[in-house]
């Protein structure tokens, strides 16, 4: 498939204007921006390119792809008298082994004009001393193949104005290639092909869409909603209608439910339902505006589902436009995603990677998002410093089993030591907790150097505060959690910080050091190997207390 897209000569995309498109093409694509201004038209040039030869597309374009083995083997083999032309001295060996091996997954650059599509050039890591550069791109471009590299996958799209529908079966059409239009019409009818059809009793197919798919769906919903059947009931017309049943509830008719179940269950059918039809998980998905009418929580699982569908499907592609900051928040640091931003000026289309935090700022003011609402995130943390941070995020993976993720389920914020006596939950005067978020938990050192000393009374306050979202240490500090086996093993020699015992005064007696940076230990200890959740468990009231976080997060979310 290709590495890099970019066309011109396409409705917004004139013809006058430079190529846009995709720098790099990832498995996670975002594409945000203004209504009008193109991203529909991105996928609408991604179908092409897809489902038409080179030769075929209606638009002009540079594509980058990788070199492949079977390709290059028929330019640079055994039996070919290239060597004395691409090299520069006289070499023994003959053209692969000296050249073409070489040039496997080597990007390539291809160029469309007007219906011509070329090799243009080919980008090396390094240049090669012997080897005559030009004289291997010319081999390279006399023998270019015209095969679409996204030979073999199917190009599924769900456009933003989508439904669900009762339908009547379509028995002609094989089902590997039930049509499905990218209104999601022929949804409700594949299903109840599935479901009703008894010619697919050996593929068990009523078993998937019973089981399979229903568990799929349960996992976006739940645990607000739980359905345990999915069924279709036919009218005097033979027309088919999709029902979800809640235990004890009995079947409620797709068509009363909101547009927001309806998307959920189209976007999980083509992602699951088709695959699993045709036996391939090479497609290219075209997702648009997923959060109409759409309750944030549910947006919020949805992509991490596409998320983590990415990740187990690697063949597949996915390339979604939104006006939702949902999705920068969860892909907006995810290396196998990119957003881009597509602005049109009234004439062109511009399309952008974007990369630096001015870029993401851009974005939020396309997106009509104030510094408010991404406030409002899941959950906030609030510690005293950056390695607080990253301790309670290690600890949330390690005794979560990575369920939450910090961007997506969470959100920390420091208040920096001493400034906590400028916060407060309702009194006057005071920088509000709750107002900053509503779902707020606050994390303290107790500071105390003996088990007779009174916690500060900034502290004690908070406690008062927040009687159940709080968590003092039980030691003086946060680095008083430190295990015994992970420091022992750091300093090389039998360690153990006590309860009250100041951590910084036994590092540098260990290290013997005037120094002690807090930020750079952390990152280096819970890299430790023996920095485990059995070892961890074992230090004071830790495994109580972040069990109690846990709760907190995972209650934060499902009331979102």
């Amino acid at each position: 498939m290709y590495i890099s897209i970019k066309v011109k000569n396409y409705k917004c995309f004139v013809s006058d204007n430079d190529c846009q498109g995709f720098d790099n093409i990832k498995p996670i694509n975002i594409i945000i921006g203004k209504n009008n201004s193109g991203k529909s038209k991105l996928l609408e040039v991604m179908k092409e390119i897809v489902t038409k030869k080179p030769s075929e597309l209606s638009f002009d374009g540079i594509f980058v792809r990788v070199l492949q083995q079977d390709e290059l083997m028929k330019i640079f083999n055994s039996s070919s008298n290239l060597l004395e032309y691409v090299t520069q001295y006289d070499i023994n060996g003959n053209s692969w082994s000296e050249v073409g091996q070489y040039l496997v997954n080597v990007p390539a650059a291809y160029v469309l004009k007007n219906g011509t599509y070329n090799f243009n050039n080919i980008f090396l890591s390094r240049q090669h001393p012997y080897w005559k550069t030009n004289e291997i791109c010319r081999a390279l471009k006399t023998t270019t193949t015209t095969t679409n590299p996204f030979e073999g996958y199917k190009f599924l799209h769900l456009q933003a104005e989508r439904n669900i529908e009762k339908e009547k079966i379509d028995y002609s059409s094989k089902i590997s290639e039930y049509p499905i239009h990218s209104s999601a019409s022929g949804i409700c009818s594949l299903i109840a092909k599935m479901l009703n059809d008894e010619s697919g009793n050996k593929e068990h197919w009523q078993e998937f869409i019973e089981k399979n798919f229903l568990d799929i769906i349960n996992t976006i919903v739940a645990p607000e909603i739980k359905f345990s059947r999915i069924f279709t009931k036919t009218n005097e017309e033979n027309t088919h209608e999709l029902y979800l049943e809640e235990e004890n509830k009995g079947g409620i008719k797709l068509s009363d439910c909101g547009s927001g179940l309806k998307t959920i269950i189209a976007t999980l059918a083509l992602l699951h339902i088709i695959p699993h039809l045709t036996q391939s998980y090479k497609n290219v998905f075209a997702f648009e505006e997923l959060e109409n009418n759409m309750h944030p929580s549910l947006e919020r699982k949805l992509l991490y589902h596409i998320r983590l569908y990415s990740e187990r499907y690697p063949e597949s592609l996915i390339f979604l436009t939104t006006h939702s900051n949902v999705a920068i928040d969860l892909f907006g640091k995810d290396y196998r995603a990119q957003i881009v931003r597509v602005n049109n000026n009234g004439y062109k289309s511009i399309v952008e990677s974007v990369i630096s935090d001015r870029d993401k700022q851009m974005l939020l003011d396309d997106l009509g998002v104030k510094a408010s609402d991404i406030l409002q995130s899941n959950c906030l943390i609030w510690v005293e410093g950056p390695s607080d941070r990253i301790y309670v995020k290690k600890w949330i993976d390690l005794f979560s089993n990575r369920k939450f993720e910090e961007g997506l389920h969470y959100q920390f914020i420091l208040y920096g030591g001493s400034l906590l006596s400028h916060y407060s939950v309702d009194k006057k005067d005071f920088i509000s907790l709750l107002k900053i978020n509503r779902h707020s938990f606050i994390v303290m050192d107790s500071d105390k150097t003996s088990e007779e000393e009174e916690l500060k009374s900034r502290v004690q306050r908070i406690i008062r505060e927040l009687p159940q979202n709080h968590w003092v240490t039980a030691g003086k500090e946060i680095e008083n959690y430190l295990p015994e086996e992970a420091l022992s093993d750091y300093f090389q020699k039998p360690t153990k910080i006590n309860k009250n015992q100041q951590f910084p005064n036994l590092y540098k007696k260990a290290k013997n050091t005037k120094t002690f940076d807090k930020v750079n230990f952390a990152l280096e200890i819970i890299k430790n190997k023996y920095y485990t959740k059995e070892n961890l468990s074992k230090c004071f009231d830790l495994e109580t207390k972040i069990k109690e976080l846990i709760q907190f997060i995972e209650e934060s979310n499902n009331d979102r």
